[in-house]
């Protein structure tokens, strides 16, 4: 079996566009026990499009069953916490009373407090967690070879007196962070806090209605200004610029931002209609496969599919799918979507959770006073905050039997 897999990561190694090949060692490494490695092989975002489908449906069928057979594998003791951040490695927890309040940095592994800090917005990242302390100033709780190590920066205020400074985002790798600034924004180093991009609005453009989303895997930002929205690169250059007086708008990722009931590519500033009736409340998600987007609507799911070169829609909702969908939508923030696979944790009312497929079925209910709060480990590893009453709570994680 080892002779056989080698034989078609060669093939593989050849031609990365291969999807034949792919698929095989997919399939082959399936055989052999090896999930997990079958699932990071495949890498949907890349798959030639006359292989995509049988891709797709490989990797349903291994995310699926792992995703179904969910089960609590652990239990940390922590604070009660309104928010909760955990690292993409599973290793350090965020556990936030309130907005503005203490945070409490935990080690999963021990669950002993490693840091304690009033913050202002928590941020996580591979092996990192960064925040912002009520001094404006920026720190970072991360993992390192001889265990959790905490930094904290200088002040910003000592060189911009009675001005604000907030985190806007974290690159996944948890080396660049976005920060908002008096005069606008930067990208900032981490650790040394150099930076290596900064923007500001044009003189005269209203600062109340100046807003940045940063989209990393494109290396870009979107500066959203009075008149108008502008995609610009770290290097500094301009990409496009585009109108838009949509309610709902954000970054996607992969060069995709969400612009009401359409999406647009940053590089160009083309826009596609998803065909959805209207722009209240979405809450979209770009699967990992780099075509799907994802609309989460009370309950039930919808996918689209877009062709990245024609820029155009490959799949859109049935009509009997729209057909069930309410005029008024409520803006649900505990919805969550699984980065790879296509289902998504939702409150289903009182207090109760549930994790879904697109049609709506409930895969996993979790107990009352449980809500998810978060995937790690490549979306292998869920963690759900479970209350216990008074100033007790506990951390479940939870991950796949299959």
């Amino acid at each position: 079996m080892d002779d056989a897999i080698r034989e078609i990561e060669r093939a593989c190694e050849r031609d990365a566009r291969d999807g034949a090949s792919r698929l095989k060692l997919a399939q082959a490494l399936v055989r052999a026990g090896r999930r997990r490695e079958a699932l990071e092989r495949l890498d949907l975002a890349t798959m030639p499009d006359e292989h995509f489908d049988a891709g797709r449906k490989l990797a349903d069928e291994l995310w699926l069953p792992e995703l179904r057979s969910l089960e609590v594998v652990r239990t940390i003791p922590c604070p009660r916490a309104l928010d909760v951040v955990i690292d993409e490695t599973g290793t350090i927890g965020a556990f936030t009373e309130t907005p503005g309040s203490m945070t409490s940095f935990l080690s999963l592994d021990d669950g002993a407090v490693r840091h304690r800090v009033k913050t202002r917005s928590v941020h996580g990242a591979a092996g990192r967690i960064f925040f912002e302390d009520s001094e404006e100033r920026l720190g970072c709780v991360a993992v390192e070879k001889d265990g959790i190590a905490v930094r904290v920066g200088d002040s910003f205020s000592r060189t911009t007196p009675h001005q604000h400074f907030g985190i806007l985002s974290v690159s996944p790798q948890g080396d660049l962070v976005a920060v908002s600034t008096p005069q606008g924004m930067s990208v900032l180093e981490w650790p040394g806090l150099a930076a290596t991009f900064e923007h500001q609005p044009p003189v005269g453009n209203d600062q109340c209605s100046y807003r940045v989303f940063v989209d990393w895997t494109a290396r870009c930002i979107v500066a959203a200004m009075e008149d108008r929205f502008e995609p610009i690169s770290f290097e500094g250059r301009t990409l496009a610029s585009f109108e838009s007086d949509q309610w709902g708008s954000g970054s996607l990722g992969r060069g995709i931002f969400w612009d009401g009931t359409a999406v647009r590519e940053l590089s160009s500033g083309r826009r596609l209609g998803l065909g959805l009736p209207h722009a209240h409340s979405w809450r979209m998600s770009l699967s990992s496969d780099d075509r799907g987007i994802r609309v989460a609507l009370e309950g039930n799911g919808l996918r689209c599919e877009i062709d990245r070169r024609s820029w155009a829609l490959a799949k859109k909702p049935s009509s009997s799918a729209l057909a069930g969908v309410p005029r008024e939508l409520h803006y649900d923030a505990s919805i969550a979507w699984h980065a790879h696979a296509d289902v998504f944790t939702s409150n289903v009312g009182a207090g109760r959770f549930e994790l879904r497929t697109l049609a709506g079925e409930p895969i996993v209910r979790f107990a009352d006073l449980s809500r998810p709060v978060g995937w790690f480990d490549g979306g292998h590893a869920l963690a759900v905050m479970r209350d216990g009453g008074a100033s007790t709570a506990r951390l479940e994680i939870w991950r796949g039997r299959v």
